[in-house]
């Protein structure tokens, strides 16, 4: 009854402002629900600088390997962590690369090999670990930076190894082993590189093998790629440089 008592209170002039100030608080909600959005997708869309975290994934390294007919296809994924996010909203970054080789073996034992690579990052609030977005995009292939003072980084898990076959009777083992430096750069540096840089060597050994004549060749190729440590910039595939060697047979 005091509820309805103190309903029925309200004047004249008071319950005219009822729908104003309704609708006032009603704008400013909605206001408040686009600006939070816009807010966080322009704050990943302009990517701040970051630096690489000192805490890295205990196993940032995977692959998988499939053979469809006579093609196979190697994915190598590496990740890497960065933080201390200069932006709107605190934020850490994964960073991922990819590395396809794919190899034609209907001609086996020649064997045609390609190498490809794709650059993903994705931001996370620290505070709640909500994604704000994700980008990707194709690595630079400029020469490398000249890189000097290096220091071996140690990965607790580098190694990864996977075996298929094809329909045409062609087995085809390939294991990886990834090994970094941090090391001081110049020469050929992209644009907020900064001073220095993680360089990530994947070395891929292929035995391919006739299962019906017993033939074997055995493969080797290199992966190399650059990525910043202190950029003074936002990373992404203008500032990650990524080449490959050509696949070339190992002698037996």
């Amino acid at each position: 009854m005091n509820r309805i008592h103190i309903k029925m209170g309200f004047s004249n002039s008071q319950k005219g402002l009822l729908p104003l100030t309704i609708i006032v608080i009603s704008s400013l909600l909605l206001l408040i629900g686009l600006y939070l959005p816009v807010t966080v997708q322009k704050t990943f869309a302009q990517q701040p600088p970051c630096n690489l975290s000192k805490a890295q994934p205990q196993d940032p390294i995977d692959m998988n390997t499939i053979a469809f007919k006579t093609v196979t296809k190697t994915i190598h994924v590496e990740k890497e962590l960065y933080d201390n996010c200069r932006g709107i909203v605190p934020s850490v970054l994964d960073v991922s690369i990819f590395t396809e080789l794919k190899e034609h073996l209907a001609n086996f034992p020649r064997v045609v090999s390609n190498a490809s690579f794709e650059l993903v990052t994705c931001a996370k609030a620290r505070t709640s670990g909500s994604v704000l977005g994700c980008q990707q995009g194709i690595p630079i292939t400029n020469p490398m930076p000249r890189a000097t003072e290096c220091k071996q980084v140690n990965i607790a898990f580098p190694i990864e190894m996977n075996t298929v076959s094809t329909d045409n009777g062609i087995i085809k083992t390939v294991e990886s082993e990834k090994e970094s430096f941090q090391c001081r750069v110049s020469g050929n540096v992209p644009t907020g590189f900064g001073p220095l840089g993680m360089k990530d060597v994947v070395i891929f050994t292929e035995i391919l093998e006739d299962a019906g004549s017993g033939k074997i060749v055995k493969m080797s190729q290199a992966t190399t790629c650059m990525k910043p440590v202190t950029p003074t910039t936002s990373i992404s595939s203008k500032n990650v440089i990524c080449q490959a060697s050509k696949a070339s047979v190992i002698p037996f």
